[in-house]
């Protein structure tokens, strides 16, 4: 018997699962038996949530917001040499799932590529370690 589960969890919590305990998103195989000799196969696909909820976070404009889907935003703020140097992006859902990562390379920070619609969250770390949190929404 083949079986695929999906499991969510959040950032720091663990899944146990075929006598194997994960913290890391992926997709894992466990192979289980009965006492009648039975077999079955099972595939977990392991989803691992970003909490959005980040109480440092410092706030930034997104605009134009809101954007149809497939429309460029930016975050424009002034940074610095060091903020720039090793910053980069997170796209998250509305659940925290990281929808994309990138290093921008120009500023403003451009954010595109997002089609579906709903509520998203641009994170920003600067080069620095502050946080910045932006919400977009998309129609």
């Amino acid at each position: 018997v083949y079986e695929s589960i999906t499991v969510t969890i959040n950032e720091g919590e663990s899944y146990e699962f075929a006598g194997n305990t994960y913290t890391q998103a992926g997709t894992y195989e466990g192979h289980f038996f009965t006492d009648l000799g039975c077999d079955s196969m099972v595939t977990l696909t392991l989803i691992v949530t970003t909490p959005v909820d980040n109480a440092y976070a410092l706030p930034i404009i997104v605009a134009p917001n809101p954007v149809l889907g497939g429309q460029s935003t930016f975050v424009n703020r002034e940074w610095t040499a060091e903020e720039q140097n090793g910053m980069h992006v997170e796209v998250l859902n509305a659940v925290g799932q990281v929808m994309d990562v990138f290093t921008p390379a120009t500023f403003p920070i451009e954010v595109d590529g997002i089609y579906t619609s709903g509520v998203y969250y641009i994170r920003v770390t600067s080069g620095t370690g502050e946080v910045y949190l932006g919400r977009l929404v998309v129609k």
